[in-house]
Parts: C-alpha cells; structure tokens; sequence
C-alpha cells in the first residue's frame, strides 16, 4: 500500500493558492454545496474526485462570467492529493519544474491584466507543463470545437499534443433561472477528446460511457482497470458521506479527504 506522510507546510501553500481564485470577502464553496446546489451529481462528483486523487489535468470552462468556472476549479482542487504543490503560474517563464508532483494554475486563458491570467505565448508555455507536471485552468467557451478554436489557433498557438493531454474538460452553463450546471465532460481519446457525459444523457449513455472512460483511462495512465473501478465506487461511498453528514466548509473537507485518501483509496 502507498504511503504517504502528510506535510502540513505544502497544506497551507496549496489552501493559500487555491483562496486567491476566489474574490475577496466570499465564502468559497465547496463540492458538497456544488452538489446541493445542483451543479453537479454525487456520480460526476465520484468521478472527479478520483481524477483528482490520482494527479488529472482539467480545464473548467464556459463563455459568460459567473459560470461558475473558477468556482468549480476551487472545489476541486480542494482533493489534491497529499504532498502534491500547487503553483500558480503569473506568465513568466522562470517556473521550474522540479518534479510530476507539482498542479500548475493559471486562473483563466484570457487576454486580461489580472494576475495569473495568461494569453499569447505564456498560454503555451503553461500547456507545455502538462509534459512534466499537471496543469488546471479556465477558458471562455462552451463547447470543444469552440475551446480547441480558441487554443489551437493564433495568437495562442497551443501545441495539439499538450492540449490532447488534458485529462478532463468541463463545461458549465447558466440555466434560465440563474443556476450553474455541468453541462458536459470530456476525457482524452487517442488524438482528440471523447464526451464522458452530457446533461441530455440517460442514464444507461452515461454508465456504457464511464465503462468506456475507464477502459480508455487504464491503457492511458498504465492503471489496472479493477484498481479504477474500485476507486471510483469508493469515490462515490466518500462523495455520499460528505452530502449526508453536510460537511459543506473547505477545511473540514479536505480534513475528511485526508483521512479517506490514506486509510481507504491507496489501500
């Protein structure tokens, strides 16, 4: 079994990068009022949290303000796992990469003067992290052909092969009523991406989908399909404590992941 000792140090760096995408004087929310507030479903909630404890780059997207971009990208960062740095990257290319155990944000790709938002070749060179480390942003689109127009193209110019890596692309959309919802996921499939789920979907698309994700995840990231499986159900049991017992404040959630991440996922 992994073991791995948690470092309190490299705990608050993360709390510290990880508050900032937040505006000032917010409380952050967190994935428990996410699924409260139907932004996303305790299945997609399991999922991503196993993305997350085994190192996956994703990109939280979507055209308006307000989507709730940042918001997710917070959320799920929240489930880092141990001993894993979070360094925000501000467009300057003095960033080192020391090792595969390091998540790199930019808080969106967007041609903006506000700190940590990149553009032009910063925006490549933030892709081109992916090679060594794991990368997390937010990009102003709605769907796949609309991101990959807007990353691929000048004056972004992203190489195809780091975009092709990213490990989870999800989009939100706001709702006639002013809520947030997921609205579709998609994972790496050889030279492109393939939708894991769509809000549309059924119930049986989505379940002969996730079989495929974790078929395709196993040959990807050279791990053992059961081993998946089993993480993903017990992503789910965790997901369902959290809701149950209401635990809604980042800190104490990241507290319970802590203790579900040593004494039941590497397990």
């Amino acid at each position: 079994m992994e073991e791995r000792v948690i470092n309190y140090r490299t705990e608050r760096n993360n709390n510290y990068q990880i508050f900032s995408l937040t505006r000032m004087g917010r409380r952050m929310l967190t994935l428990t009022d996410l699924m409260e507030m139907g932004t996303i479903s305790e299945e997609i909630a399991g999922v991503l949290v196993f993305a997350m404890s085994n190192g996956f780059s994703f990109i939280t997207a979507a055209s308006p303000n307000g989507a709730g971009k940042s918001t997710l990208m917070a959320a799920l960062l929240n489930f880092v796992k141990p001993g894993i740095q979070i360094k925000t990257y501000s467009g300057r290319r003095e960033v080192e990469l020391e090792s595969n155990q390091e998540y790199f944000i930019a808080h969106e790709i967007y041609n903006s003067p506000f700190y940590s938002y990149i553009w032009g070749k910063a925006a490549g060179v933030f892709f081109s992290f992916i090679r060594k480390g794991t990368i997390v942003s937010t990009v102003h689109a709605d769907n796949l052909a609309e991101m990959r127009n807007i990353l691929l193209n000048p004056p972004l110019s992203i190489n195809q092969k780091d975009f092709n890596q990213v490990d989870l692309i999800i989009f939100l959309k706001v709702e006639e009523d002013h809520s947030r919802k997921i609205s579709s996921i998609y994972y790496p499939n050889q030279q492109n991406h393939r939708r894991l789920y769509s809000s549309i979907s059924t119930f049986n698309q989505f379940n002969r989908e996730l079989t495929n994700y974790i078929r395709t995840i196993s040959i990807i990231k050279k791990i053992p399909q059961k081993r998946i499986e089993l993480q993903i159900e017990r992503s789910n049991a965790f997901i369902k404590k959290l809701k149950e017992k209401r635990i809604n404040t980042f800190l104490s959630i990241r507290e319970e992941y802590l203790n579900f991440y040593q004494n039941e996922f590497i397990s």
